[in-house]
């Protein structure tokens, strides 16, 4: 007898019950994989890192890396294998949702990957209703967990307990809805 997680045993319910799931990107940092057409926050030490392998594990999407002061080193990126041509760096200042937003609007990119300090609840379901019209998955990277009912699933990197293959790190779950 196999033993099943909790997300493998939702996935089920809804499949027998007709409801449809999201569609999800696959990563080897988390079973379910990360909904599209939503919103992720990925707070905490080694956020950066687990983003990086996240695009590692999906190599043909588009991204739109964007912050209000540019921090990320693209070298760092490019060292753990990711091709840069197909990530649009962008430093915005003040001009962060607008700029979220153009990038969600246009529909060429699958993943919008947002550094920032906080956004209010307002900020944040406008960037859910444009993620869910253009299915694409927004990423929060944060330093602390947020509450926010407009955010579909919120992880926090942690070591991994078996340190097989190239994966470093885990997402521990938080809160899925």
């Amino acid at each position: 007898m196999s033993v099943a997680s909790i997300e493998q045993l939702r996935e089920l319910i809804a499949f027998k019950q007709g409801f449809s799931q999201k569609e999800r990107f696959e990563t080897s940092l988390l079973a379910g994989g990360i909904p599209k057409g939503a919103i992720t926050q990925i707070f905490g030490y080694g956020k950066t890192e687990a983003t990086v392998q996240f695009l590692r594990d999906n190599p043909k999407e588009r991204v739109a890396w964007i912050e209000v002061d540019f921090e990320l080193n693209p070298v760092g990126i490019l060292q753990r294998e990711v091709n840069l041509t197909r990530i649009l760096f962008t430093e915005a200042g003040e001009h962060l949702m607008w700029a979220a937003l153009q990038a969600l609007k246009c529909q060429l990119f699958s993943i919008v990957i947002l550094r920032t300090k906080g956004l209010n609840e307002k900020d944040l379901r406008k960037l859910q209703l444009a993620a869910e019209k253009s299915n694409s998955s927004v990423i929060l990277l944060s330093e602390e967990f947020s509450p926010a009912w407009p955010i579909s699933l919120v992880a926090k990197p942690h070591p991994c307990r078996n340190g097989t293959d190239q994966k470093i790190l885990e997402l521990e779950v938080l809160r899925q809805r």
